[in-house]
């Protein structure tokens, strides 16, 4: 009698291979803890109603829950998938403008600085370095985290560590909050912070990061990357 072939051997399907990191997140980590110094800081500020040193609106219009806010509350507003303050990220002609200057020329901002001088000149500094280092590693990052242009981007990606600390330094008022217009946006974030409503703060988060990034248009994402937005939550 003859002999049965043996089955064919059951084929092995390959187990899927998780997710590449996303190329942005030490990035994003940096964010979310400047995110959270500056809130700190304008807390302070809140807290105080310094004479010499005006607030800024978006602490005047909230001064309430600017200083009701703890440390806690302040972590859960840091964790935007955005930095929560722009510095002309979208204005190329601006940066390529300061990247020339050697003399420490300023140019009228138009609004009151953030902060006083020295806490402001510190988040600018540690901001543009940031901003910097995402430049550097591709558009796309500097785009979906600062939502800055490609134009900004290259401009500051060429400029050296003494050239940044010389922005910082000498046009700090050009930092201004991310999503002053409409007014509502900060008075959410801190309300649902204050709250602890988790499900508000996504809500806001997704909701801030499509609004900065309505007008900006991003090279292509590779298929394996993710979005910062993803991590909001």
């Amino acid at each position: 009698m003859p002999r049965r072939a043996p089955d064919p051997p059951t084929p092995q399907v390959p187990a899927a291979s998780p997710p590449l990191p996303w190329i942005g997140n030490p990035c994003l980590d940096l964010i979310h803890e400047l995110n959270g110094r500056l809130l700190e800081r304008l807390s302070t500020s809140a807290a105080r109603k310094s004479a010499v040193h005006p607030a800024h609106e978006v602490v005047v219009e909230n001064r309430q829950l600017w200083v009701a806010l703890d440390a806690s509350a302040r972590k859960r507003a840091s964790l935007c998938p955005f930095l929560l303050i722009d510095f002309r990220f979208q204005d190329g002609n601006w940066w390529q403008w300061a990247r020339e200057q050697r003399t420490g020329r300023v140019r009228a901002s138009g609004h009151p600085s953030l902060l006083p001088r020295a806490p402001a000149v510190e988040v600018a500094h540690d901001a543009l370095l940031i901003a910097w280092h995402a430049a550097r590693l591709n558009n796309r990052v500097a785009g979906q985290l600062l939502a800055m242009s490609s134009m900004v981007s290259d401009t500051l990606a060429g400029l050296g560590l003494g050239q940044v600390r010389q922005i910082a330094t000498h046009h700090y008022r050009e930092m201004c909050p991310r999503l002053e217009q409409p007014s509502s946006f900060w008075r959410k974030l801190l309300a649902a912070a204050y709250d602890n409503d988790r499900e508000a703060l996504f809500d806001l988060h997704l909701h801030g990061f499509q609004m900065l990034h309505a007008d900006l248009r991003l090279p292509p994402s590779p298929a394996s990357s993710r979005s910062p937005a993803s991590r909001s939550r």
